[in-house]
This record gives C-alpha cells, sequence and structure tokens, in this order.
C-alpha cells in the first residue's frame, strides 16, 4: 500500500523480513522505519535523495544497516 500527500510518503513493506514499513516526512526531513520486531524508529535530518534511494533498494536490510544505521540521528518512538 503506498499513500502520498505533500510532506509524507508512506508504505507497507512485505518483501523484508526485517523491515515491515518505511515512510518518510519531506517537511521535517525525518525517515521512520518499523522494523518487523514492532520496534520502530525517527532518522532525523535524512535527505530526500536518500530515502528515495533507499526506497528503490532491492535489499532493504542491507540498504539499511550499511547506509542508515549509525549515519543519522535516531530515536525509538514507540
Amino acid at each position: 500500500m503506498t499513500k502520498k500527500t505533500k510532506t509524507q510518503v508512506c508504505r507497507a513493506v512485505s518483501k523484508s523480513s526485517f523491515i515491515k514499513n518505511i515512510g518518510y516526512n519531506r517537511k521535517v526531513k525525518t525517515l521512520i522505519i518499523e522494523f518487523a520486531n514492532g520496534n520502530q524508529y525517527a532518522y532525523r535530518k535524512v535527505p530526500e535523495d536518500v530515502f528515495k534511494t533507499f526506497w528503490e533498494a532491492k535489499s532493504y536490510g542491507y540498504w539499511y544497516n550499511s547506509r542508515i544505521k549509525g549515519e543519522y540521528e535516531s530515536e525509538k518512538i514507540n
């Protein structure tokens, strides 16, 4: 499922066993990831082009571990 508005893009990710959902708030440049275990994290100051590349990645888990984890300020949100 994909939902688009001016400030946010969200979609349920079913092709990954590691990441359940990803979303992005363009207004505040925040990437939100819900992991398969239910934990949700917000990653701050993520450029939109980074989100778009992540969105199109063949492997969300690999891309997350190599390009997101530890690269951006993060906060557990649930």
